[in-house]
């Protein structure tokens, strides 16, 4: 079975930052030293890069993410510790109601 690599986030933001933000690469460098793991992390990193963005854009982006595991348990983890609704976590995260309520399903299932 071959062995499925992951892209390496970090340094593709910094390649990123030195060529589109060279004069804020001083203010960026914190952003992009973090090591980025999770599909979260990426979306984060992402979005402070990246912040202005009209509202077309942000949903057609929107349809193109996906999330892998850990990323999935931090954001039901997160709504339980802060005790939100689905329909609070879905706005703040951007996802769907149901892929949220999907989610909790499975993880509170133990089924992850």
């Amino acid at each position: 079975m071959p062995i499925k690599s992951k892209p390496d986030y970090n340094r593709i933001y910094k390649d990123l930052v030195e060529s589109w933000f060279p004069e804020q690469k001083e203010e960026l460098v914190s952003l992009i030293s973090v090591d980025i793991t999770t599909s979260l992390d990426v979306i984060q990193v992402n979005n402070k890069l990246f912040n202005k963005k009209s509202k077309d854009t942000q949903n057609y982006n929107q349809k193109l993410r996906s999330y892998d595991i850990p990323s999935i348990i931090r954001i039901v983890g997160y709504q339980q510790e802060n005790f939100l609704t689905i329909k609070e976590i879905s706005e703040l995260f951007g996802v769907s109601r149901n892929t949220v309520a999907k989610w909790k399903d499975k993880v509170t299932g133990s089924v992850l």
